[in-house]
């Protein structure tokens, strides 16, 4: 775990290296994308048979508490916290 660990670190920098040295090579597409109204109904099934149980390998327990807010319970909460 900690050898994988270290080729991740490894690759992180070489990234960060090549973006710092050779910014005209990588592009990076940005495009602009419609505010979601519903939650993809794959999300669920990918965070339980993907995220969770990689990031359970790396010590961290995760849950799902929201999967989608719409723009209103959103700017609800927004407003609670200012």
């Amino acid at each position: 775990m900690k050898k994988k660990f270290v080729v991740l670190i490894i690759v992180l920098i070489f990234a960060l290296v090549g973006l710092i040295f050779f910014p005209r090579v990588i592009t990076i597409h940005q495009s602009v994308a419609s505010v979601p109204t519903a939650m993809n109904p794959n999300f669920l099934d990918q965070v339980n048979q993907c995220l969770i149980p990689v990031a359970s390998v790396y010590g961290y327990d995760l849950y799902v508490t929201s999967g989608f807010r719409s723009m209103a319970e959103q700017g609800a909460c927004s407003s609670t916290l200012a």
